[in-house]
């Protein structure tokens, strides 16, 4: 896949923030934690970490693509926010993260590699203070790009294991035929959660 072609694509687009996302914002709210710090990890076009500055968050962005975290500080130059936002482009395999209060991962953490995963969901635990919240997506093993050598997919079990340290506040398995941003049609095995650490 050719990200920076899919970041430059969808900043085109009005996509709401991720539902995911949404759903912990509200607990958060109703848990009395309306701002922190929050990660937005493949931040790409930067839908979802625009939607946290908009809600008061300081945020770090973190992508791959330098020229995505690019268009994002322009953006936030432009509409306020930039004292509250910190880029950071590398890779899920190198990265290295600072205490947070969220950690959103929308249809990202899938694109890292097998062999990384381990230490990268390591790295994600630990960054996260306790009673932070975790909101992202898994590709599980019946979806139409499994199995793919440089994708990490996985079944309700490995959910599990991922989460036995964490409540989990919201889980949808969605397992159907739709379409990619792009409007190509594939079948989609997706794990939405949201969950809060012990």
């Amino acid at each position: 896949m050719n990200w920076s072609t899919h970041n430059q694509n969808t900043k085109l687009m009005d996509l709401p923030i991720s539902n995911t996302l949404r759903y912990a914002l509200n607990w958060l709210e109703e848990e009395g934690n309306s701002v922190g710090h929050a990660i937005d990890l493949g931040a790409g076009s930067g839908v979802d970490s625009f939607g946290l500055l908009e809600k008061g968050w300081k945020v770090t962005a973190v992508d791959f693509d330098a020229n995505a975290l690019d268009l994002i500080q322009k953006k936030v130059e432009e509409y306020g926010g930039i004292d509250r936002l910190n880029c950071y482009s590398t890779s899920f395999e190198e990265m290295v993260l600072p205490a947070s209060d969220l950690i959103n991962a929308s249809f990202s953490l899938p694109f890292c590699k097998p062999e990384a995963f381990e230490r990268v969901w390591s790295i994600i635990y630990a960054s996260l203070r306790s009673r932070g919240v975790f909101c992202g997506h898994f590709f599980g093993k019946e979806d139409s790009w499994f199995p793919n050598e440089n994708m990490i997919f996985h079944d309700g079990k490995d959910i599990g294991r991922c989460f036995e340290k964490f409540d989990i506040l919201k889980i949808q398995e969605i397992n159907r035929i739709g379409k990619t941003l792009g409007g190509k049609e594939k079948h989609w095995h997706v794990f939405h959660i949201a969950a809060v650490k012990r």
